[in-house]
């Protein structure tokens, strides 16, 4: 398995400074993270503070007419 590629943080400030609608920006950083940990899947969590609990509020996830995930992801996950 190859180790996923160093993201730098001047990549991420970049990737938001191309978008300025905030749907756009959160899309372009999970196409970042998906790239450069070579997982087609990439989600974001943030966290309740009251109950702490994580909610789901975004997925990055191949559409279906692009080429399946390779064997190679087992079911793992991007989490940003």
């Amino acid at each position: 398995m190859s180790r996923p590629q160093l993201l730098h943080w001047s990549t991420l400030f970049r990737c938001l400074a191309e978008h300025e609608e905030y749907e756009e920006r959160l899309d372009g950083l999970l196409e970042v993270i998906s790239a450069s940990s070579s997982l087609p899947v990439a989600a974001l969590y943030l966290a309740d503070d009251p109950e702490s609990r994580f909610h789901l509020v975004r997925l990055r996830r191949p559409l279906s007419e692009e080429k399946p995930p390779p064997a190679k992801s087992r079911g793992r996950v991007a989490f940003l």
